[in-house]
């Protein structure tokens, strides 16, 4: 019973997790568009998206004009083409309109990878963290002396190893080569430039799996994103100044607030100003015609008020809505930090073969958490024997592993991402494993009521994080679990 009771504060600690999710997709937070205003912005997005196809190579071979997309008329709530030029550059001789649709007009300088290692003042995420280090923080391979972003963390099903997902700009071998790190090779946080003393190798976070790069000589490039594969000792699923993110990649239409966790600017809030943008960025090492790619359907965001949005050393940022939902990678933007773009994060996981939800890393909550312990095998087998040896004699019992198989895949999940309470869930099961194994040895156990207090206060600490549904169930969990006549039933007795 005791067994189950942490198998369900382990499973029921996953669907914490779900409870994020859904919470997270009933808020529609940060959004300029709502309801059925917004299903027909996304449809006149995407007929815009045809007419922008159609002109945008006329557009973009015009002096000056750095990018182009679908944007947006606040004043007016209307669709338009957002096209972005050269402030340096005298202004070119656009039309007014597209096809009937209105310009537009902008003025930055031009963009640029977003790697490197400018000074930054607090709150910046250039300062070392104890590991497990959040994502959000500063990291870069140890070939190279300069500085990026941790994005997010992912799950590689192909290998059912951990990642975290940062740009391949970040992953240069010693030349400065874009994604050009090989496979292995160290990642340290935080990034050399930000080590004490600068330049030496900090703590290792990761090694190299694999890399999308762009292509300099192609005008068609979506992609600037790399994994590293990266264990829960090493990194955590949450981004600084943000938290957990969902387990589910978001959306966005221009005009609604966006959100990222960066090395040099730290937590901030921008503007999305196109969500089918093409920008011509520099700064793309050893990648051909002088470094510089056209990317096209980026999401192109501006900062909010005077800035900066992002800036060097933020590059591997995720982009968020304000749902926590995860829908970009952040690779460029101009050097005065007041705009960005980021990767279409659907791109960026099918390209990599990735997915957020953590579960296909992770093959068992049972065995998550005895991985922990000192002895895992032996734990795994002694919780086994409680569900096929106790749990499953009484149709109480059979009822409590229905509810874990049900909650497991959730349980898996808030392991992975609440790395200090799995810890405190396996250094139970290793305090309490006599007990368990009494009880499946001979039937029976005696278990001090300190003992059942403190896995109380687990399913407590849990349940202080769930949504309603979760709650109430670690609620009834915790009332099975001080009632010594049902635990008397199977077997345990308290003292």
């Amino acid at each position: 019973m005791i067994y189950q009771q942490r198998k369900l504060i382990i499973g029921s600690l996953l669907t914490l997790l779900w409870m994020f999710w859904s919470a997270a997709i009933g808020a529609q937070e940060g959004q300029f568009f709502r309801g059925e205003e917004r299903s027909r912005i996304i449809e006149e997005t995407q007929s815009l998206a045809a007419i922008q196809a159609r002109n945008e190579d006329e557009i973009m071979k015009l002096p000056g004009v750095l990018g182009m997309g679908v944007g947006l008329d606040r004043e007016s709530r209307k669709l338009a083409f957002l096209v972005v030029v050269d402030k340096k550059a005298e202004m070119p001789k656009l039309p007014k309109d597209i096809e009937g649709v209105p310009i537009l007009v902008e003025r930055h300088e031009p963009d640029i990878t977003l790697d490197g290692a400018p000074n930054c003042n607090q709150p910046c995420h250039a300062d070392q963290q104890a590991l497990p280090v959040e994502m959000g923080n500063s990291a870069f391979t140890v070939n190279r002396c300069s500085a990026c972003t941790m994005g997010f963390k992912a799950c590689d099903p192909d290998t059912q190893q951990t990642v975290y997902v940062t740009n391949a700009h970040c992953q240069t071998d010693a030349n400065g080569c874009v994604g050009a790190a090989p496979p292995g090779t160290n990642t340290s946080h935080v990034a050399r430039q930000d080590a004490n003393p600068v330049c030496s190798i900090a703590s290792i976070v990761g090694q190299t799996l694999q890399q999308v790069s762009p292509n300099c000589n192609a005008n068609n490039n979506t992609l600037d994103c790399a994994s590293v594969t990266s264990t829960d000792d090493q990194t955590q699923m949450s981004i600084r100044d943000i938290g957990v993110p969902s387990a589910f990649p978001g959306t966005v239409v221009v005009g609604d607030t966006v959100q990222k966790s960066g090395r040099t600017t730290g937590y901030t809030q921008g503007t999305v100003a196109s969500t089918n943008f093409t920008i011509n960025v520099s700064g793309y090492g050893c990648c051909g015609n002088g470094g510089v790619a056209r990317f096209i359907g980026q999401i192109r965001v501006n900062a909010i008020g005077n800035g900066p949005f992002i800036m060097g050393g933020d590059s591997g940022s995720a982009l968020l809505n304000m749902n926590n939902e995860i829908v970009g990678l952040l690779h460029s933007g101009p050097a005065t930090g007041l705009a960005g773009n980021a990767n279409q994060i659907d791109d960026v996981l099918n390209a990599l073969g990735v997915t957020l939800d953590p579960v296909p890393c992770i093959q068992c909550a049972a065995q998550t958490a005895a991985e922990k312990t000192s002895d895992s095998e032996g734990t795994l087998d002694v919780l086994y024997g409680v569900r096929d040896g106790v749990l499953s004699k009484s149709e109480k019992g059979q009822g409590y592993i229905a509810l874990f198989y049900e909650f497991s895949s959730d349980v898996v999940g808030l392991m992975a991402r609440n790395p200090k309470l799995l810890g405190r869930t396996a250094t139970l099961l290793t305090e309490n494993l006599e007990t368990l194994s009494g009880l499946v040895k001979e039937g029976k156990a005696t278990m001090a009521s300190e003992n059942i207090e403190e896995i109380s206060q687990l399913l407590r600490s849990y349940a202080e994080i769930a949504d309603d549904d979760l709650r109430q169930a670690l609620e009834r969990l915790d009332e099975d679990l001080k009632n010594a006549e049902l635990l008397a039933e199977f077997g345990l007795q308290v003292r």
